[in-house]
């Protein structure tokens, strides 16, 4: 099969779809989560697919613990940025 070609997630995209996750957290809204987690899952954030980690965050809102998956990708997108 081959590759999906990943679209590049910008900072800013990043960062509301981050907040939308957090204010889907809150509001215990899954079905919320796994549809912004859906919408990212194909993309790559400074040069890095995100693939594995929006795998692992379904995981984590498929066991009800939504606040490690938007952790997951809060750290995914703070870890690539602090390194500038």
């Amino acid at each position: 099969e081959d590759m999906v070609e990943l679209r590049v997630l910008r900072k800013d995209e990043f960062a509301d779809i981050l907040e939308e996750m957090e204010s889907a957290m809150y509001s215990l809204d899954g079905d919320l989560l796994l549809e912004l987690l859906d919408g990212i899952k194909n993309c790559q954030y400074e040069g890095k697919p995100l693939t594995e980690v929006v795998k692992k965050a379904v995981r984590k809102v498929e066991l009800f613990d939504y606040m490690s998956a938007v952790e997951m990708l809060t750290n995914q997108m703070t870890v690539q940025t602090s390194e500038e």
